[in-house]
């Protein structure tokens, strides 16, 4: 009974982290549709529009996944890192309250990599029980 429970709040977290995070990358789309990534900042050095891509790529696309349950562990994983970045990188000079969202973020989502997508996921239902810990 216990590990119906565990598998139902994995399955809260991951539609709430990732709904949430979607309308952080929407937000980046909308950047990117009106003005570019001229003016976005290159906070780990690799250019700033593809820090801006690479960002809403992750808020996108890694958020749908791991709302679905596919590749939990890996795009919580990628998750986790962009909101490393967000948090302790591009707002490293900001007060704490501008760093608090993202660092929240960091930590579901290394939780979710560390425990993946549980018995109500895609993952699951596609590739069984027994091949949950590999994704």
């Amino acid at each position: 009974m216990n590990q119906i429970y565990c598998d139902i709040g994995l399955l809260v977290l991951r539609i709430g982290l990732g709904a949430m995070m979607i309308v952080h990358g929407l937000a980046k789309l909308k950047i990117i549709i009106s003005s570019g990534a001229q003016n976005w900042l290159d906070p780990i050095g690799i250019g700033p529009s593809a820090s801006l891509y690479l960002a809403t790529f992750a808020e996108l696309a890694c958020s749908a996944l791991v709302m679905a349950g596919l590749f939990t562990r890996s795009a919580s994983a990628i998750l986790a890192f962009t909101m490393f970045v967000a948090g302790f990188v591009f707002l490293r000079e900001a007060p704490w309250q501008n760093r608090e969202l993202a660092v929240l973020f960091f930590v579901g989502f290394v939780g979710l990599a560390f425990l993946g997508g549980g018995r109500y996921s895609l993952s699951a239902l596609l590739f069984g029980s027994e091949k949950l810990a590999n994704f």
